[in-house]
């Protein structure tokens, strides 16, 4: 996939510098509003073109007009095959994420290289100046990739799953199939290039797309239990980092991660919607493990426990209506030699990921469920992110 994306940001790169660097020999065609009159042949409405519009005096006296330079023929061309492969490779990226293939930092890498390459494309499509026979092919492929951009952004914000991108990006397919294709019949008319060569060169280039973009399990950061070296801004996540005995009952915490917000909402497929993360740009999660050790009923509250990042005091009470909790209850009783595995995501408010090296855990001590008395002092886990890797979860943890 690597080597795909830096092939598309490559061709947007030459293409904007041709652009930039084309001589100011026919002016630019308004990529808006139709200016030609090939734009209003069959009769249609003409009353909102006047000659003071055209942006061009070029385009008012067409027996004046420069001849149409190679070059122009070209790189319009390229643009409009970017603007497939772009949808392709979205598509691909969303089969491949329904299937699994794709999880973590692979999806959300992806998801962030086809962003830049449709912004690349977005930038560079307004200053092509196309030859007429084209102008409303240009036009049509802006209005596409602002539909892309809209899709990928939708799915990025977890407004959609990879489902409703697969349902969404098929019709849009299909559209920039068209539009190539009549494109290439236009240019096999006017111009030099042989729509057939056109054709098979843009269907080799989307055959490569399915190549490119395979990815082997043993690439796949799912497939690994490794640890991975986490992207600058992305996430933390480790594994038993840390544990604490109380009169024989032991709290272990299974798992922590901290993460910036829009990664964690596209890793987990979660909105964190409730008003309570509305300010929050950094997620957290703690997964803990606790056992009964001792031969008598206890009961223990979490749920009442207090999470501190740098200065801040984060009560864990606070997230329970957010619906974030999930595994075993991990309030209540514990009976003789239970264990419980239990988490709950709650946010960050006054610290950056990077200003994030270690975290505390506290919460009350364990107390006998029949007399109520204590059974040891309250707990309190240091909790040590200085190591900034991922580690995969551990399949007993899941």
């Amino acid at each position: 996939m690597l080597r795909l994306i830096t092939l598309l940001l490559l061709c947007i790169a030459l293409l904007l510098t041709a652009c930039r660097a084309q001589p100011n020999q026919t002016s630019q065609v308004d990529l808006v509003t139709p200016q030609t009159s090939e734009d209003n042949v069959g009769g249609g409405n003409t009353d909102a073109v006047s000659t003071t519009e055209i942006s061009s005096p070029l385009e008012a006296t067409p027996e004046l007009e420069s001849p149409t330079s190679q070059t122009q023929v070209e790189q319009t061309y390229k643009a409009l095959v970017l603007v497939q492969a772009t949808a392709e490779l979205l598509s691909e990226t969303a089969k491949r994420v329904q299937s699994g293939e794709l999880e973590g930092f692979e999806s959300f890498g992806s998801l962030i290289a086809i962003g830049a390459i449709a912004s690349g494309i977005d930038e560079s499509l307004p200053q092509i100046t196309p030859p007429d026979y084209l102008a409303s092919d240009v036009r049509a492929a802006i209005s596409l990739n602002d539909d892309i951009q809209a899709l990928l952004s939708r799915w990025f914000d977890s407004e959609i799953d990879s489902t409703v991108v697969l349902e969404e990006i098929d019709p849009l397919l299909i559209e920039i199939d068209s539009l190539l294709t009549e494109a290439e019949e236009k240019l096999a008319r006017e111009s030099d290039l042989d729509a057939e060569t056109l054709e098979r060169t843009r269907q080799e280039a989307m055959e490569s797309i399915s190549e490119v973009v395979e990815i082997t399990p043993d690439t796949a950061l799912s497939a690994t239990t490794e640890p991975q070296a986490t992207p600058e801004g992305s996430e933390i996540a480790l594994n038993y980092v840390g544990e604490q005995e109380r009169g024989e009952v032991v709290i272990q915490i299974g798992r922590v991660l901290v993460g910036d917000k829009a990664y964690v909402q596209f890793s987990t497929g979660s909105p964190f919607k409730a008003d309570i993360f509305d300010d929050k740009e950094i997620l957290a999660e703690l997964i803990f493990v606790v056992t009964n050790n001792s031969d008598r009923p206890v009961t223990i509250n979490l749920y009442n426990g207090s999470v501190q990042v740098n200065s801040e005091q984060i009560d864990l009470f606070d997230y329970l209506l957010a619906n974030t909790t999930f595994g075993d209850n991990l309030s209540g009783e514990i009976y003789p030699g239970v264990t419980k595995i239990g988490g709950l995501w709650f946010g960050i408010d006054r610290s950056t990921l990077d200003d994030i090296s270690t975290m505390t855990f506290r919460t009350d001590g364990p107390v006998d469920a029949e007399d109520f008395s204590s059974m040891g002092e309250d707990y309190l886990i240091s909790i040590d992110l200085s190591n900034r890797i991922f580690e995969a979860m551990p399949e007993e943890l899941r």
